[in-house]
């Protein structure tokens, strides 16, 4: 997850409340999947089983106004074991290994505490390319609703552990591509909408640490707007791009390794003063 804080003093604005923002971490909440592949679909024996670290790094830059620059860092770990419970339908459990730390906390904000999520488990169905179409169990985790709600949890932390696949059978050279967007309503009110594009290029074949594997590139694009009132009335507007390079098993498209980095830069407008804001991101997952 991705959080974005600014506090800072001016005689129009005495404290601005935190703003926290999260941002998509595309490639790698796009590029684990678990699964024997038929054609493209996802089909294990049932009760087969897969366990997962995921990981998320970022640093934050943002130039106060006659404040000088505010640098930020903030991580956080879960492990997740998806079981297939029939036919592309899954159990995806978040079953320990939270840890987190933000500065922004230091700021005195309420930020969403990883650890509810430890015990959660949803239902999951996919389609005949990977993409969840059903999570169950989500509205009642403080979690999932403190980090924006339902529907970009199950973008950013259910999806993020299946493989988006091309119509076609994987193949060194085929290319697809995945276009979508969600709404996340934060804590302080501040409402968020993302709009992304993910594009996939199967690169090749190749052994990953004695594994046949397939190598896929991934580029990801991405646009954030926002509106809210944290002490004042606020617009934001962010773009970013991401690059990643993910190994999945060859014959059943099971995630191996992935390591993704991004860039995002933007302005939140607010009372006339224009606040320039950075932020890089690295995430990655990995299979127990």
């Amino acid at each position: 997850m991705m959080t974005l804080k600014i506090k800072m003093r001016s005689p129009a604005i005495p404290l601005l409340a935190a703003l926290a923002l999260l941002l998509p971490a595309c490639a790698a909440r796009q590029a684990v999947g678990v699964g024997a592949v038929v054609g493209v679909t996802y089909v294990w024996p049932r009760g087969a089983q897969a366990e997962y670290v995921l990981s998320n790094f970022q640093t934050q830059k943002v130039e106060i106004p006659g404040g000088g620059e505010q640098v930020l860092s903030s991580s956080n770990t879960i492990d997740l074991k998806v079981v297939a419970t029939g036919d592309r339908d899954y159990a995806v459990t978040y079953t320990g290994g939270a840890a987190q730390h933000d500065d922004a906390a230091e700021l005195g904000q309420p930020t969403p505490d990883i650890s509810y999520l430890v015990g959660l488990t949803s239902q999951v169905r996919l389609d005949e390319r990977g993409q969840v179409v059903e999570a169950t169990g989500l509205e009642g985790n403080s979690y999932v609703i403190d980090s924006g709600g339902v529907a970009p949890f199950r973008e950013l932390e259910i999806q993020v552990v299946f493989l988006y696949l091309p119509e076609g059978r994987l193949s060194a050279g085929a290319t697809w591509s995945r276009e979508y967007g969600f709404t996340i309503v934060q804590m302080d009110g501040t409402t968020l909408y993302f709009n992304v594009r993910d594009d996939y290029t199967c690169v090749e074949e190749t052994p990953f640490e004695g594994t046949p594997a397939w190598k896929i590139a991934l580029s990801s694009s991405q646009n954030v707007t926002g509106s809210g009132d944290i002490g004042a009335p606020m617009e934001l507007a962010m773009s970013g791009k991401g690059q990643a390079v993910i190994y999945v098993t060859r014959d059943t498209a099971m995630m191996l390794g992935n390591e993704w980095q991004a860039t995002f830069s933007g302005n939140i407008s607010i009372q006339g003063l224009s606040i320039p804001v950075s932020i890089s991101q690295a995430v990655n997952v990995k299979k127990k």
